[in-house]
C-alpha cells in the first residue's frame, strides 16, 4: 500500500495509516508490518508506531493500540497533543471549520477525549479551560482568539 512517499506492506496484519499533510503515521495494531521509504525500512510489530515525511524517516516507538483506533468507536482520545493538533483532527470530522488565530494557544497541551457525535463538545473546552474568545459564523466556522 502506497502512504506519502512510502509504502506498507502487511501480509494479514491489521494497522492504521493517518496522513497529517506530508506526514506519515502509520500504526501496527495486530500482527507484523514492514514499513519502507527512500532507501529505509522499519518492521513494527503490534503495538508499534512510525512516522515519516519526505527526507525524514523516523523510529518505531510504542503506542496504545486502543488510542489509536478509538476513532472505530466514535471516539478522539488525545494525549498530551497540542491545541493546534486537537483542532486539526477535529476538523477532518466536523462540518465547517475551527480556526485558531493565537499561536500561544495552538500550542497548549491537552489530555481529553471527544465523541465524534458531540465535536462541539472541544469548542466548550477551548472557550472554558483555556479562556478563549469564540466568534461563531456562518457554515459551522468558529474563530478562536
Amino acid at each position: 500500500m502506497q502512504a506519502g512517499d512510502g509504502s506498507v506492506s502487511a501480509g494479514s496484519a491489521r494497522f492504521n495509516i493517518r496522513l497529517f499533510g506530508q506526514e506519515v503515521c502509520v500504526t501496527c495494531l495486530a500482527g507484523r508490518l514492514r514499513v519502507v521509504q527512500n532507501g529505509n525500512d522499519a518492521e513494527l510489530a503490534a503495538g508499534e508506531q512510525l512516522r515519516y515525511r519526505p527526507a525524514h524517516f523516523g523510529i518505531a516507538r510504542a503506542v496504545r493500540a486502543g488510542e489509536v483506533s478509538a476513532w472505530r468507536q466514535r471516539l478522539l482520545v488525545f494525549k498530551q497533543s497540542t491545541l493546534a493538533e486537537v483542532v486539526d483532527e477535529v476538523n477532518r470530522y466536523r462540518p465547517g471549520k475551527l480556526i485558531l488565530n493565537n499561536d500561544v494557544l495552538g500550542k497548549a497541551r491537552v489530555q481529553a477525549s471527544f465523541s465524534l457525535d458531540r465535536l462541539d463538545d472541544v469548542i466548550a473546552l477551548i472557550q472554558d479551560a483555556y479562556g478563549a474568545r469564540v466568534t461563531r459564523l456562518p457554515g459551522g466556522i468558529v474563530l478562536f482568539g
